[in-house]
């Protein structure tokens, strides 16, 4: 079945190569590097090209060309309905409409000296772009890097959607350019495959879209924030208490010290991922190895459940929680003396 909005969108970026119309500027805050797994799985940092985009001058006056590719995204069934609106998820929307289409094409073209034409990098990202409008449900990761667990047995489940798992290299540099991932010592350039894994949590929120002239009801969200958080609660407006949870109950399983820096929420937008993170203050420089065997992956779902499903454990006042962790992260023994005590 032809695509007819892609070929129109195709011949649209076709004309603007051949003509000129464009310019080039460079992405300032663009990484330059990239750490990546090798097969000793170990994360190294690689150079990456330096990255230009295009976008069309203001003055480009319109073409026959850019007219049917605004009549096939008009006309497409899944792109068109929603022109002028804004779609999203419970933490945000963005507005849809031509310029998103385009700017998805014109992204897809890495160029480091001349613009070239790729046309299976367009059409991925269109195709990708269709994907993702016409989902009804978002998903969102939380990351919480643990470094120092050692385990044959990734991944482990504690709950559905909470694992124990070794991050992907997108996973890797989303919480390395946060600065919660970081190599043991400055000096060092690599970050061995047990500094590279952590708590992955997965949240389904429904896809949203709002009409032009509507408003969204944010009721539901003001809420979610004010509301006390329970032990477990699946919230991503309270990802930072979950990731406290989390670490709280490892921390009981097994008496090894284990830290995290902080975590970060990755969620897919109309452009692109985007991510938010908090962070948390931890002991530096001390790492020590957290093992988890067959014991220890039982007992930390074990622990999970039961702090769940008991009514006095699920609303444990958060200072509790919070104190025991605190003493653990304290740099000061005298500190954490007093943070267990409470």
């Amino acid at each position: 079945m032809t695509d007819d909005c892609t070929e129109a969108l195709l011949s649209f970026m076709r004309e603007t190569l051949t003509n000129g119309t464009f310019s080039l500027y460079e992405i300032a805050a663009y990484p330059k590097e990239r750490w990546q797994r090798g097969p000793d799985q170990v994360a190294r940092p690689s150079l990456m090209p330096t990255r230009r985009l295009l976008t069309l001058k203001d003055d480009v006056p319109t073409s026959p060309i850019r007219e049917r590719m605004s009549e096939a995204v008009r006309n497409d069934p899944d792109f068109g309905p929603i022109l002028g609106w804004m779609i999203g998820d419970s933490m945000g929307t963005s507005s849809f409409d031509e310029s998103t289409l385009m700017a998805h094409a014109q992204d897809a073209l890495v160029i480091e000296r001349t613009p070239e034409m790729n046309e299976q990098a367009v059409r991925d990202a269109i195709a990708g772009l269709r994907e993702y409008v016409k989902a009804t449900e978002r998903l969102s990761h939380v990351l919480i890097p643990l470094p120092g667990i050692k385990s044959k047995l990734l991944p482990v489940e504690i709950e559905e959607g909470i694992q124990i798992d070794n991050f992907s290299d997108d996973e890797i540099n989303a919480c390395a350019g946060t600065g919660i991932l970081q190599p043991l010592f400055p000096a060092m350039t690599i970050l061995t495959e047990d500094e590279c894994v952590g708590i992955r949590i997965t949240f389904t929120s429904p896809a949203v879209r709002v009409a032009p002239g509507s408003q969204r009801d944010t009721v539901a969200s003001e809420e979610a924030v004010v509301a006390p958080h329970e032990f477990g609660e699946r919230s991503v407006l309270r990802f930072h208490d979950l990731a406290e949870d989390v670490l709280f109950v490892m921390r009981l399983v097994r008496p090894e010290w284990i830290t995290s820096r902080g975590a970060v929420h990755l969620r897919e937008s109309p452009l692109g991922a985007s991510r938010s993170w908090i962070t948390r203050r931890t002991r530096q420089i001390i790492r020590t190895i957290y093992v988890i065997d067959e014991a220890t992956a039982s007992d930390s779902g074990d622990v999970w459940r039961a702090l769940r499903s008991t009514p006095q454990a699920r609303s444990l006042p958060r200072i509790c929680l919070r104190r025991f962790n605190d003493a653990i992260d304290q740099g000061s023994f005298e500190d954490a003396i007093v943070d267990h005590v409470i």
